[in-house]
């Protein structure tokens, strides 16, 4: 599968969280091709906050070659506006 676009990440990781009661976090591993390598769930949240694993993120892009990340996490609440830790998170992944 490619994840080339928005649309195909979306089409890729709203199931995964349908139905969810628990914040988790899915990261999506692409190879240089924009092709799908493996997605990896983390459940190490509660119902209003998940916690970044960045040192799995890290690890598991490593282990399997990852040339993209896609980063995704739910609101079992419905509120669609990121918090300021929801915004702060991918900027630091990015520093690390």
């Amino acid at each position: 599968m490619i994840i080339g676009t928005a649309s195909d990440a979306a089409k890729l990781l709203i199931p995964m969280f349908s139905g969810c009661a628990e914040e988790k976090v899915v990261a999506a591993h692409l190879d240089g091709e924009q092709r799908l390598i493996a997605t990896i769930t983390s459940r190490n949240g509660g119902q209003d906050e998940v916690e970044l694993p960045i040192r799995a993120i890290i690890e598991d892009a490593l282990r399997l070659g990852s040339a993209g990340l896609i980063l995704a996490h739910n609101h079992p609440s419905g509120a669609p506006r990121p918090s300021e830790a929801d915004l702060a998170a991918p900027r630091q992944l990015a520093s690390t």
